[in-house]
């Protein structure tokens, strides 16, 4: 008599992962290849290259997806709004992705949810440097990225003197992303303080923690958080297609991140010195991509371009940065 276990053998396994497929992805799965069906073509991109003004523009996307939703409001406009049209498009892509996340069930709901955090934290950031140089909420939210809206920005207060501080215990650690907020603060804070949730933090502990650090400085080491912990997500949550192509990816991400980071160091003496470059610098460059840690001790001694594009030589990033060059 054979027994078979179904705790020890399921079915992929035994390679029938196809088998039991459309139970809980069937119905996503068939959304999403509907709406790839909705990509431009090269054709159509060949047409949008000759376009001479914004009639032939509409005209050449009418007769495709975007078409009806980007211009029923432009209605009567001689031109298109480069801006109105970028967050329309923005905005058409999250409500299809609210309307796949409704649809689906783990992992494909945590993937969704994990990829708009990072939208998120550079919205929560927005809508704090707008309220400081006294923009209102209202015009905020008109102008934030679709993508990373969520109800609780509406939440955030202004920031009088730089006090994150206070911003972080009453508005910040409630949000959707404010998981990598705390974590922030536990690296930042002696001893890890932050590490415990159930742990509230005195105010003045966390101000003298945050006193070093701007607005654009925590938003980096946030992301950098957010990016290590998508990727591990990415890593043991999701089958080995799917894992294999969202690392690479994410290892894209985090190399662009790193040469950005360098790039505008070089403008900072403190960053850019002997002591900032082995100290703060390496505060903000992740080690999740693909020149770590292969380049690392070369990225650390960058001090100008020429050092960056010799740090960077036989790797594909080379090439686009000579373009620039």
């Amino acid at each position: 008599r054979i027994i078979i276990y179904s705790k020890k053998i399921n079915a992929a396994m035994l390679g029938m992962e196809m088998a039991t497929q459309n139970i809980n992805d069937g119905y996503p799965e068939a959304l999403l290849r509907s709406l790839r069906k909705g990509f431009l073509s090269d054709d159509i991109y060949g047409q949008i290259k000759n376009c001479s003004n914004s009639s032939e523009f509409k005209l050449v996307l009418e007769d495709t997806d975007y078409g009806t939703d980007l211009f029923n409001a432009e209605e009567g406009k001689e031109n298109v709004e480069v801006s109105q049209l970028r967050k329309k498009m923005k905005q058409r892509l999250m409500d299809q992705f609210q309307f796949i996340l409704a649809q689906s069930c783990y992992p494909l709901n945590a993937f969704i949810v994990k990829m708009l955090h990072g939208y998120q934290i550079d919205n929560v950031v927005f809508i704090i440097e707008g309220l400081k140089g006294g923009r209102t909420m209202d015009e905020l939210l008109k102008t934030a990225d679709p993508l990373g809206y969520f109800p609780e920005l509406k939440n955030i207060m202004p920031v009088e003197d730089n006090d994150y501080a206070s911003l972080y215990q009453t508005v910040l650690i409630d949000l959707p992303v404010g998981v990598y907020f705390r974590k922030f603060m536990n690296e930042i804070t002696a001893g890890g303080a932050a590490a415990d949730d159930n742990v509230e933090m005195d105010s003045r502990f966390i101000a003298d923690a945050m006193k070093d650090y701007n607005l654009q400085q925590i938003q980096l080491r946030v992301k950098k958080i957010w990016l290590h912990e998508f990727y591990d997500w990415c890593e043991t949550s999701l089958n080995e297609t799917s894992a294999e192509v969202m690392m690479d990816l994410l290892k894209f991400e985090a190399d662009m991140m790193t040469i950005q980071i360098i790039a505008n160091s070089l403008s900072f003496r403190d960053l850019s010195d002997a002591k900032g470059r082995e100290v703060e610098r390496k505060k903000y460059i992740s080690r999740v991509g693909y020149l770590y840690p292969e380049r690392d001790e070369l990225l650390s001694k960058v001090n100008d371009f020429k050092a960056m594009m010799l740090a960077l030589e036989a790797t594909p990033y080379e090439e686009m940065l000579r373009r620039v060059n």
